[in-house]
């Protein structure tokens, strides 16, 4: 690898450097050029520590460069993780990752839009998505139902939300502006709301991130579990 396996270079493009940031529904000047990298390690060391700890293995979906995989497996060296990814690339580099650090994980194909339901998923696990599910728009049902019919022990999705934005806000109408010309995730947030009322699931915690770029917020996240 070009970068000789230098763990900083898997950082995501859309973790951009532009300036201007939105924190808590108004625009900040960050004096530092990696406030939003900075922002996203220190959230992620939060979220995998609070809601990881328990559950072995814990899987990924929308793995991309396994740039969230690394601080898990430095986080947790016991624990065994799976990057499930429909770029072969994404697999391929999880598993040359693993290979160079000796992490126990590894990188498995997988399509949101038809999930392998030949993944075996043992009774302690854990499903996390971080800005994966984004691009699935209005067609997250089949995985969604993959999930259900998995039954992991938790589940936590850190995406933008639609539902969570306040759009009497301006920077608010904004963002659920750009999200939907950008057709990201819609509608998710609230058929977990649905299938709680139906009693299939518990929602343990929403939690709107007041942080995010010039056009939306990246960072909120549900946890839930199904019954």
């Amino acid at each position: 690898m070009e970068s000789n396996y230098d763990l900083d270079a898997l950082v995501p493009r859309y973790v951009r450097k532009i300036k201007v940031k939105r924190l808590f529904s108004t625009y900040i000047m960050p004096a530092d050029d990696d406030f939003e990298v900075n922002f996203y390690t220190v959230y992620r060391h939060y979220l995998f520590n609070t809601y990881f700890s328990r559950y072995d293995p814990i899987y990924e979906f929308g793995c991309g460069t396994g740039y969230n995989l690394s601080i898990l497996a430095r986080l947790f060296p016991d624990k065994r993780l799976f990057g499930l990814d429909w770029a072969e690339s994404s697999t391929k580099l999880v598993n040359a990752i693993a290979s160079a650090y000796r992490f126990t994980m590894e990188g498995r194909l997988f399509d949101f839009f038809h999930p392998d339901y030949s993944l075996h998923v043992p009774e302690k696990s854990a499903f996390l998505t971080l800005n994966a599910m984004e691009q699935l728009g209005t067609e997250y049902d089949n995985f969604l139902e993959f999930i259900l019919s998995k039954r992991p022990r938790l589940c936590v999705n850190s995406e933008p939300f639609i539902e969570l934005y306040d759009e009497n806000n301006l920077l608010d109408y904004l963002a659920a502006k750009y999200h939907r010309k950008r057709n990201y995730l819609n509608g998710y947030l609230d058929a977990l709301r649905k299938l709680e009322e139906k009693g299939r699931i518990e929602i343990l915690k929403e939690q709107r991130v007041y942080m995010g770029s010039i056009y939306h917020e990246g960072y909120s996240y549900v946890v839930w579990k199904a019954k």
